[in-house]
């Protein structure tokens, strides 16, 4: 399949919109930022609380850097190289105590293949802003299982959020079961191109679609707002349910997980 509005090397450009999301949206003394990589440190108990995120599969220093300080603190670390990393590479990120966790399928969409919604007369898609700040966290928290001191800094009423650059729009939504809400996902929008974000589901509704649900319908609205292509970067659990909505994988990266926590 080809997706006209991205760019010759669509893998790189979806790479790209994962770093650049964490960019946009996290900032303050517990970041770092360079071309090179981003880096938060929250000390929070979990990892991508926690994260690194390298552009380089290839710079051993670079790797040992960022890498080594984590390996004598008590909370988790998830650490994202977007390339193929060299086998060098990956020994260190080894002897560093960090496992390979996780194969990130970037992934793409022609929205005018996505198939239509059915079967949702008990569910309602819900676009919010910062009014319903604290909702869309609280589900979000507890779907992604992430600190909630964490997801208040990246729901719809995050300083970061509301004060975005100009050429980027972000867009915050919640999926209600029979009136409870029950999933979140989020858009950015930097380029005419959307990229999903924060995908979550509570555990007491997990396996009846709403992934699928909370995925789709904001989509289909896009599609009628004008929107061509959509972009994703899905776990080895998560790629065949939007394999079956449209999305393509292009090409993966690995997220390595801190082995002790």
């Amino acid at each position: 399949m080809s997706f006209d509005c991205l760019p010759a090397d669509p893998f790189q450009y979806i790479a790209s919109h994962f770093d650049s999301f964490f960019r946009v949206i996290l900032d303050g003394e517990d970041t770092a930022k360079t071309e090179e990589y981003f880096s938060i440190t929250t000390g929070l108990p979990h990892g991508i609380a926690n994260l690194i995120i390298s552009r380089s599969g290839t710079d051993l220093n670079l790797t040992r850097e960022l890498i080594t300080p984590r390996t004598s603190v008590d909370y988790p670390t998830a650490v994202a190289i977007l390339e193929e990393p060299i086998g060098p590479v990956t020994e260190l990120v080894n002897k560093l105590g960090c496992t390979a966790r996780e194969t990130i399928h970037c992934m793409a969409a022609d929205l005018q293949s996505i198939p239509s919604l059915e079967n949702t007369d008990n569910l309602q898609i819900l676009e919010v802003d910062q009014n319903e700040h604290k909702l869309w966290v609280d589900v979000m928290s507890e779907g992604y299982e992430l600190p909630r001191d964490f997801v208040e800094r990246i729901g719809p009423g995050a300083q970061r959020i509301t004060n975005c650059p100009d050429n980027i729009q972000f867009r915050f939504f919640l999926a209600l079961e029979s009136g409870v809400p029950t999933s979140t996902s989020a858009h950015m929008i930097p380029d005419g191109v959307i990229g999903i974000y924060d995908v979550s589901t509570r555990p007491a509704y997990r396996g009846r679609g709403m992934g699928r649900f909370i995925t789709l319908a904001p989509l289909l609205k896009a599609r009628d707002e004008g929107y061509k292509t959509a972009v994703l970067q899905a776990s080895e659990m998560g790629a065949p349910i939007y394999e079956k909505i449209g999305f393509e994988s292009v090409g993966t990266f690995p997220l390595y997980f801190n082995s002790e926590h």
